[in-house]
């Protein structure tokens, strides 16, 4: 089991900057909230494989 982050609790933050927090938390997964500013269903593939890598 993986102790993962949920994201909406950043919404008011970019995913980046949520990212980088749940990282230096030490989180090892995520949960993206499905809205922006984090990722929709309006988001680009090629935003999609940057926040996959």
């Amino acid at each position: 089991m993986k102790i993962s982050l949920f994201t909406i609790i950043f919404k008011d933050r970019s995913l980046k900057e949520t990212l980088e927090i749940a990282h230096d938390m030490g989180f090892e997964g995520i949960e993206l909230w499905g809205q922006d500013p984090h990722i929709s269903s309006n988001s680009s593939l090629d935003y999609v494989r940057e926040i996959k890598n």
